[in-house]
């Protein structure tokens, strides 16, 4: 089997966005979904997704099962609903050596609060599910509007994420300055406790406006 840059598990507006940028930035992307069968394209038994946006049929990118994805990187970005995650991680065997990168955000049915917080995280849950993987939370606090761009008046949006081991750590801060992303390091896994509960106050924010969420924060610092 192919070994690829990225896997995405889930080809939503997450995963579709964030797998279209990159892709064209070079990245080899293969996507994993819960049908592909249901993908026509085939080339050589193997089912093809275009870029979107981009009418380039050498930029395709594979689609495959979730486990045949998750099986053929070492970077896995988890792209669906938080009620999904759960099965996801614990139906794959053997977690060791992969990075999974979390986006996830566990929101109430009404999109008006998180189901908990403060004293765990989403992001310590698949930790716990995912045994042997190597866990970042990273990219919960944007929208798939601000993800396609990330550039708000000529200034790179912040991105913090956290967690994961430094090779994890490289991983993932070189594909969020390859999306156009400031990379933070915010420090360990635990912090994805005030990572979730910021992404639910950015959606508050954007429901109470009515606002499409393109909206970016820009992290600081002035050293002495």
């Amino acid at each position: 089997m192919n070994t690829f840059d990225l896997a995405i598990i889930g080809r939503g507006r997450v995963g579709s966005t964030v797998g279209s940028r990159l892709a064209i930035r070079g990245w080899q992307v293969a996507y994993g979904v819960r049908n592909p069968e249901l993908w026509e394209d085939q080339v050589d038994g193997i089912r093809w997704s275009a870029i979107d946006g981009l009418g380039d049929s050498s930029a395709a990118t594979p689609v495959m099962s979730v486990h045949d994805a998750i099986r053929c990187s070492d970077l896995i970005l988890l792209a669906i609903p938080w009620s999904a995650v759960e099965g996801v991680c614990r139906s794959f065997p053997d977690w060791s050596g992969k990075t999974i990168i979390d986006c996830s955000n566990p929101l109430t049915d009404d999109f008006r609060g998180l189901r908990f917080g403060f004293d765990t995280s989403a992001a310590e849950m698949i930790a716990a599910w995912a045994q042997g993987a190597d866990v970042v939370k990273t990219l919960n606090t944007a929208s798939s509007l601000l993800m396609s761009s990330p550039t708000i008046n000529g200034e790179s949006s912040t991105m913090f994420f956290c967690g994961g081991s430094e090779k994890s750590q490289q991983a993932v801060g070189r594909m969020l300055t390859d999306l156009d992303f400031e990379p933070f390091y915010c420090g360990p896994l635990s912090n994805a406790r005030y990572l979730e509960p910021l992404a639910m106050l950015l959606i508050d924010i954007g429901i109470r406006n009515r606002v499409k969420t393109k909206f970016g924060l820009q992290f600081v610092i002035e050293r002495e």
